[in-house]
């Protein structure tokens, strides 16, 4: 793969949206390995312990990779709100180091380019998405899977 774990949070992330995790009956129609990745994928993305599965899973990858930055903005804010700029009038080069192995983490990634090409397809299906705020997926949600009905009244 492309160790894209970015964009594998964005995905999870949509799945998850309201208008699209109330779509039970819908789900409940996918093929059973389509749901079985999803699941392990959440899994992974999981935010207990502090990402502790996906922290792992990370630490394996070659890269490049595209890593979930919101792992380590959280550990940057926990390090500045939990460690004082200076300790006894001195500059606390300890919460400095904390900080410099975070953005550390990041740059390792960023060694070793992409050899990818552009695939107009995909390009263009991008660029002429029609995008949808929040209330139209939600009504588009509602036509597909009404409140109130039983799957077979709608599928």
């Amino acid at each position: 793969g492309i160790n894209a774990e970015y964009g594998l949070m964005a995905i999870i992330s949509g799945i998850n949206n309201s208008a699209v995790h109330r779509l039970v009956f819908t789900k409940e129609d996918l093929p059973s390995n389509i749901a079985k990745s999803f699941s392990e994928y959440e899994k992974l993305m999981n935010n207990e312990k502090s990402f502790q599965a996906y922290r792992e899973h990370l630490s394996k990858v070659d890269p490049p990779c595209i890593p979930y930055l919101g792992t380590y903005l959280t550990d940057l804010t926990f390090i500045e709100d939990g460690n004082p700029d200076e300790s006894q009038n001195l500059i606390n080069f300890w919460k400095r180091k904390l900080i410099y192995h975070v953005i550390s983490q990041v740059q390792q990634y960023q060694q070793k380019g992409y050899n990818l090409y552009p695939i107009h397809q995909i390009s263009r299906f991008f660029h002429e998405y029609s995008r949808k705020d929040e209330d139209e997926l939600y009504k588009m949600s509602l036509q597909r899977e009404p409140r109130g009905k039983e799957k077979h009244e709608i599928l």
